[in-house]
């Protein structure tokens, strides 16, 4: 073969070692629910600016399940978290008899993915200030739905929804309802009244409006796959259990 040729197959030959995926980090031969904890609240900080985080987790005592990344109980509590686009308080999850994908776990990425979960539990609370940071000044919502000087005020078991609706001239509008749970994941405003200058509001702008505010809580980003059961709105905070 002309030294030519070489040259070209080895040029080759390194471009195709470039282009080849990395290997994925290898499952460590020896998998402790230590380790599972603290690859979860790795990843959780580089997601979440969470305040006081604490992972746990409990192995079942035979120690063959924790190899196959299935542990008696995960746990973790976190002062706050904050995620888009609200910050969700007082947060408790724990996952029982759940079972992990190491493969995912173990890599630089630290994916959480839940292959398969007995139940959970869950606690966390949302203030009425985190709702209106939501919805203020500067917030997507604000700049995507036509709203402005938004506020949001929570009286036991509704919530109240008023400002200014841009193209229309800024003309007063109001929503009054309250929470829903869509699917085990998610918390949706449930309109019960809306209306602009004093009159019934068009379907299509509400339509509209909706689609911007909701989810106003989506589970689905928190890690371990935790499902939510009942919702309730308090004076100042709504209360979010599963």
């Amino acid at each position: 073969m002309r030294p030519l040729k070489l040259t070209v197959l080895a040029f080759a030959l390194g471009l195709f070692i470039l282009a080849s995926p990395t290997a994925p980090a290898p499952v460590p031969t020896s998998v402790t629910a230590e380790a599972l904890a603290h690859q979860i609240e790795a990843r959780m900080l580089g997601d979440f600016t969470a305040e006081n985080l604490r992972v746990e987790a409990v192995p079942f005592d035979d120690q063959s399940y924790t190899q196959q990344g299935r542990v008696q109980w995960i746990m973790f509590t976190a002062d706050s978290l904050p995620q888009q686009p609200i910050t969700i308080r007082d947060v408790f999850v724990k996952a029982l008899d759940v079972t992990l994908d190491l493969d995912k776990l173990f890599t630089p990425a630290k994916d959480v993915v839940t292959v398969s979960l007995g139940r959970s539990i869950v606690g966390a609370r949302i203030t009425e200030e985190d709702l209106n940071t939501m919805v203020g000044p500067g917030s997507a919502f604000a700049e995507q739905s036509g709203m402005e000087n938004l506020k949001m005020e929570l009286t036991p078991g509704q919530i109240k929804i008023s400002g200014n609706y841009r193209p229309l001239f800024g003309s007063e509008i109001e929503l009054t309802g309250t929470l829903e749970v869509e699917e085990r994941r998610r918390v949706n405003f449930l309109p019960l009244g809306a209306k602009l200058n004093g009159m019934p509001l068009p379907k299509a702008i509400l339509k509209a409006v909706l689609k911007r505010l909701n989810p106003l809580i989506d589970f689905d980003t928190v890690p371990l796959g935790p499902t939510v059961e009942e919702v309730t709105i308090l004076e100042d905070e709504v209360r979010v259990v599963g």
